[in-house]
């Protein structure tokens, strides 16, 4: 087995790939080049993190290989920040 993929309904595409030599996974994307690849149809967004529900804030956490450092971005669909050492933070309303 090359690879294991996963096609809902009529879908005529790959709506999740993983291959066993490299062991990415591609969503909506065939020969996925890193672990996780992901590849939005026209008109959609690739990637969509919803926030949550106590403070409606969704985030992604970058770290380094031992996970000990690590960096993040923030946003509840009024603000946006990044934190390392002090970060940053960016508003589309007056605060």
């Amino acid at each position: 087995l090359k690879f294991l993929r996963f096609v809902t309904g009529t879908y005529s595409g790959i709506a999740m790939q993983i291959q066993n030599s490299t062991g990415n996974v591609g969503i909506g994307v065939t020969g996925p080049l890193s672990p996780l690849s992901v590849q939005a149809n026209s008109g959609a967004g690739a990637l969509r993190f919803i926030g949550r529900s106590g403070d409606s804030i969704s985030g992604i956490d970058f770290f380094n290989s031992t996970q000990g450092i690590g960096t993040y971005l923030q946003s509840n669909g009024s603000w946006i920040r990044s934190r390392a050492d002090g970060g940053f933070h960016f508003s589309n309303s007056l605060l």
